[in-house]
């Protein structure tokens, strides 16, 4: 019985083998179509609700973590704006929890129920009643082979703490269940067989140090190839204590981690990363996941190969760095995820400390995974698998090497028609997708889906692999385990690497390993288990060196090699240090850049001659990598070879090399050590080898004994012309907080030979205007620092001093700059000269606004004539200044102004006057608005003014009745109190909203330029083709008429299938259906079991986020895009 099947086992090997050959052989060419895949139901509510993460056990069984508390009960900042800088300030879980239970303390009841919902029914408004909502893992199983699971139990819950995330990664191992939802990672088990866990323990709490954004929290839990547990963080933080004591404190960013199952060596693999949901392994033991974007204008989710060690560039703090975070972090708009083009795929001037995309790509990418072998069929070996969520999609695509990176290819669109959350490959090789079945917020739906190629579906490699993982491999042979590890199947070749391991076969995978004449996979299986092995039991001196001398350093084939290394790297091989070091010479770059970062991880004796021959190979690669490509994979990889193999001083002596790539690496190798060192590189004169330098200095931790040498390059024909540079430098004057730093700033900005930089100056005023203000909120990065001011007071005393100085310069900029941060200090400006300015036609705009405010803040004598001089200026700015000047300071005389205007006025200025009335205390104007009220309750005031006598009306006690009784006759128009929002809109502010609002974020999915923000329709045209109803309804009911091509329909056919697509065409008798693939299939309508319209656009409801003047607004600026 076992011959045969393990007769029957080879020649599926075999075959496969032959397979495999095949598929590289034609790899890349056209992408294959799905078509003949069919999806059936697997799963539906209430056996499963709000599904967001799948792992399967090896008997088949499903884990669903379902989650509740994403939109519900887990903060989000967004709706907390006011609390960023505090949620910034935290620096680990236990200052985040204090920071939840103050903000929504017992004593904050009253301030709070208007957005905290007491669903514990205490009568108390506070951050217990976060508490109430649980996440929880559901397990599911198809006991009778149907198809079709038939039995769904709660395997864990009570994961509701105030401070809970939301959960989205769970992974079976060894008998446990790892389950990770912020602020744990938990180990679940069910001890007494009834599908329910019933201990628990949590191996570390710390992750979330910040409320931030809600989803940005533990996920991805994934089996790596040398049998670690790796998962992804997202970039709400984490500061966590391993199980060895050592703290790994990243609280600003997210990254992928990884520990032995047993949870100890927990380390950071790669860091930078925003919130890579999910992320798999290719064959080979490459990482790859998609990054979320920032939700910034013009940037796009980038599809990422995560290299060990690396760094991705971003922050949490520049997430708060755009012009809608501007009342709340400070004023300041500079993101240097932006601006120093970190999102980019490589280009010229990008950071070099960081590893850049392969690829912008994606719409909120969700589930990842990477078909293990045997999933599918044949056309879809080697594909990754990418859920979109927003856009209902999910997408499929191959990588290739590219330098020491890679390339995507083959990409297109695998299945639409369901907003995935999630998918996996079950035991039987089926694709398995959880849908939400809705929109953002849990709604206690759910659908599981089986989607299968027929022709392969129960094959014999199928049947085997299901058997295998079922059964297990302990009763196997060794000699069949080595078989095992060329399984076509990845699981399968984990299987019986693990047993291998677990039996502690040392010289069987060195055997394998070396063996030339076996499947690569094998080896390179082989090599895993050596690391894995090695990680459970530490080799002695013998079986390292034996490895040593039996690794197959020189093999033909690549992806051999780079298992090679890697694997030298992580066992730490110190006598292997010639060889690695050799292979920095290799032709391939995906083996240089392993060999690199191996040699940083061998243990070498940095005094010794391997420490020199691996620097000297290191420079070597440096220079080669410069005159060719200048791969920022090759130069990450060099800098962690540097680390490894050299001291601090011996990179610091570096300073002197003439290779500036060199230099480079050296400073950002001195950058991860925290050397003070990194000081000699600060005036090279190589611009890029500079400004990473001051970047290392300065972002981040920092290195604070360098600061002051930084903030003293702030002098005459001392600042390099370079914004990254010197907004850095500026930034470091006000942290350093000394007198001299203050003087420093007030000399630039005055310096007339510094004329042409007006942003910088702009930039150290304002960084003036804050000296003294604690703590600091970095004016570059965003982070909150310590403030250390030796003289708090300064910063206003040499703006008042100097302002006159400053206005002389003529800058227009400068100069409304300057009053404006006059004004708002309480730094007296000049009224003769202020109103020169208001008078002046020459002028610009910005310059005679802001010297009319200034004017009226210090209450000038002359405030009044002036305004009343402008009430008939032909610019609507200044008038509208005047108008809410007059408004306070002599309403009768503005009363008068408005009677007499009424009748001709602009729209635009009665929606001023009419909201300058409540502040008149006039009976006629009183009188006025009183009938203007009546007319909105009788509908017969113009729309454009419905709004600002609704909210004039508020303000005035004995109307107020009458204002409530107008919003309750407005349930009576189509789109209720929102029907105002029809006209009236001013589309430069609402310009502001579209780009800006922090909970609209409507750039997030839309583009206005036509640039590809696929999530929702492009907008560029969209007044050219409709109407303002339409484009009103679409903000205030978005599923009410889905744009075309992003509405789909779901028809359930009689065989089994479930098809989505838009109809093309019907009749009668046929259904034509359009697929995401761009085919069209012709259906029998006796067919169709079931249709369906998908209702729900996955665009939130704007009544919920923006007001009606808001909606406006927005309605008013679509209109403009034409």
């Amino acid at each position: 019985m076992v011959t045969g099947f393990m007769l029957t086992l080879q020649k599926v090997i075999l075959l496969a083998t032959l397979i495999i050959v095949v598929m590289i052989a034609n790899a890349f060419c056209d992408p294959p179509s799905p078509d003949r895949l069919r999806i059936t139901e697997w799963a539906r509510n209430p056996m499963v609700m709000d599904p967001v993460a799948l792992a399967f056990d090896n008997a088949g069984g499903l884990y669903v973590v379902e989650s509740a508390r994403r939109s519900t009960v887990d903060i989000d900042i967004r709706s907390h704006k006011t609390w960023l800088l505090d949620d910034l300030a935290n620096d680990d879980f236990a200052s985040m929890r204090d920071f939840f239970r103050r903000q929504m303390a017992s004593s904050k009841s009253d301030e709070n129920k208007q957005w905290l919902t007491d669903r514990n029914q205490d009568g108390i408004h506070d951050y217990q009643d976060l508490t109430t909502i649980s996440e929880r893992i559901r397990y599911l199983k198809d006991t009778d082979g149907d198809g079709k699971a038939d039995h769904s139990v709660v395997y864990a819950d009570e994961f509701q703490e105030e401070f809970t995330g939301v959960a989205a990664g769970v992974l079976p191992v060894n008998g446990d269940v790892l389950f990770t939802v912020y602020p744990d990672l938990w180990k679940l088990r069910d001890l007494d067989g009834d599908d329910a866990a019933d201990g628990r323990v949590s191996l570390f709490r710390g992750f979330g140090v910040h409320a931030a954004f809600d989803g940005h929290d533990l996920h991805g839990l994934t089996i790596g190839p040398e049998g670690k547990i790796y998962f992804s963080c997202g970039d709400n933080g984490f500061s966590v204590t391993t199980k060895e004591g050592k703290r790994l404190h990243y609280p600003n960013t997210g990254g992928v981690l990884r520990m032995n199952p047993d949870g100890s060596d927990l380390g950071v693999f790669a860091y930078g990363l925003r919130n890579v949901q999910e992320f798999d392994f290719d064959q080979y033991g490459n990482m790859f996941g998609v990054d979320n974007d920032g939700d910034l204008e013009d940037e796009r989710e980038r599809t990422v190969y995560i290299a060990e060690g690396s760094d991705s560039g971003w922050r949490l703090n520049w997430q708060f760095r755009s012009e809608g975070w501007r009342r709340f972090n400070g004023g300041m708009t500079y993101n240097p995820w932006i601006a120093e083009g970190m999102w980019k795929p490589a280009h010229e001037n990008q950071p070099a400390y960081i590893t850049p995309p392969m690829q912008n790509y994606s719409v909120g990418p969700g589930g990842f995974k990477f078909n293990p072998g045997t999933g599918l069929n044949e056309d879809y070996r080697d594909f990754f698998f990418c859920v979109q969520f927003p856009v209902a999609n999910i997408t499929a695509f191959r990588t290739r090497p590219n330098g020491a990176s890679f390339a995507m290819v083959d990409e297109h669109v695998f299945h639409s028609g369901l907003m995935a959350s999630s998918v996996n490959f079950g035991p039987d090789g089926a694709f398995y997708i959880a849908d939400w079945v809705g929109k953002w917020t849990p709604n206690n739906e759910g659908v599981i889906y089986r989607l299968d190629d027929p022709a392969v579906d129960g094959s014999n490699v199928r049947k085997q692999v299901q058997r295998l993982l079922k059964d297990g491999v302990s009763d196997r042979p060794e000699k069949k385990l080595a078989e095992l590890l060329g399984h076509p199947d990845r699981r399968i070749r984990h299987l019986a690497q693990f047993e291998l391991v677990r039996r502690k076969r040392f010289q069987k995978l060195l055997s394998v390993a070396r063996a030339d004449d076996a499947n690569p996979l094998a080896r390179i299986h082989a090599m895993w288990g050596l690391v894995q092995l090695n990680n459970a039991s530490p080799f002695d001196e013998s079986k390292r060196l034996a490895v040593t001398n039996t690794l197959p350093w020189h093999d033909d084939n690549s992806h051999v090699r780079q298992n090679c290394v890697r694997a030298a790297g992580d066992l730490k091989l110190a006598p292997a240090a010639a060889e690695v070091t050799a292979m920095l010479a290799d032709d391939i770059p995906l083996v240089r850049s392993h060999a690199a970062i191996a040699l940083g991880k061998l243990g070498i004796v940095k005094q010794s001659q391997a420490g020199v021959a691996a620097r000297h190979a290191i420079e070597n690669l440096l220079i080669q990598n410069s005159d060719e490509a200048n791969d920022p994979f090759l130069r990450h990889a060099a800098v962690m070879g540097f680390i490894g193999c050299a001291t601090e001083q011996q990179l610091a002596e570096y300073v002197n090399n003439s290779s500036s790539a060199i230099r480079v690496a050296a400073v950002l190798a001195l950058r991860r050590m925290q050397s003070s060192l990194i000081g000699n590189f600060l005036h090279d004169n190589d611009l890029v080898v500079q400004r990473e330098t001051v970047r290392a200095v300065h972002d981040d931790f920092s290195i604070p004994s360098q600061l002051p040498a930084v903030a003293s390059m702030l002098v005459p024909d001392g600042l390099p012309n370079d914004e990254p540079i010197a907004r850095r430098v500026i930034s470091a004057n006000l942290r350093c907080g000394t007198d001299e730093c203050a003087q420093r700033l007030i000399s630039f900005i005055v310096d007339d030979s510094e004329s042409g930089r007006t942003t910088l100056k702009i930039e150290a005023l304002n960084t003036l205007a804050v000296w003294g203000q604690s703590p600091i909120v970095d004016r570059v990065e965003g982070r909150i620092r310590p403030a250390n001011f030796q003289n708090p007071s300064l910063g206003k005393q040499l703006i008042a001093q100097q302002i006159q100085q400053i206005f002389a310069t003529g800058d227009p900029e400068l100069i409304a700059a300057t009053t404006l941060v006059g004004r708002n200090l309480g730094v007296p400006l000049k009224a003769d000269v202020l109103t020169r300015w208001v008078e002046s036609e020459t002028q610009p705009l910005q310059n005679r606004v802001a010297a009319l405010r200034a004017l009226d803040s210090q209450g000038a004598d002359n405030v009044t004539g002036l305004a009343t001089s402008l009430l008939n200026s032909d610019n609507k700015h200044l008038r509208h200044e005047a108008i809410r000047i007059l408004a306070d300071r002599n309403a009768d005389l503005l009363w008068q102004h408005i009677r007499v205007q009424w009748d001709v006025a602009s729209v635009a200025d009665k929606q001023v006057f009419v909201r300058a009335m409540p502040d008149l205390k006039n009976s006629d104007a009183a009188k006025l608005l009183s009938s203007l009220l009546v007319k909105l309750i009788d509908r017969e005031l113009p729309p454009a003014l419905s709004l600002d006598v609704l909210q004039a009306a508020d303000g005035v006690e004995q109307l107020k009745s009458d204002s409530a009784k107008a919003v309750a006759r407005a349930e009576d128009l189509p789109f209720g109190k929102y029907s105002w929002s029809l006209e009236g809109g001013d589309a430069q502010t609402g310009e502001q909203i579209y780009k800006n609002h922090v909970e609209a974020q409507c750039v997030r999915c839309h583009d206005a330029g036509g640039k590809g923000k696929q999530a929702g329709p492009v907008l560029s045209g969209i007044a050219s083709r409709v109407d303002r109803a339409h484009l009103l309804e679409a903000l205030v009911r978005p599923s009410a008429k889905i744009a075309e091509g992003f509405q789909s329909i779901t028809i359930v056919h009689d065989d089994g299938r479930v098809l989505n697509g838009t109809v093309v065409r019907e009749d009668k008798e046929h259904v034509v259906l359009a697929t995401p693939q761009a085919k069209t299939i012709t259906l029998n309508v006796d067919d169709i079991v079931e249709r369906r319209k998908n209702e729900v656009s996955s665009m939130p409801d704007m009544t919920t986020v923006l007001s009606p003047m808001e909606v406006r607004d927005l309605v008013a600026y679509l209109s403009t895009l034409r």
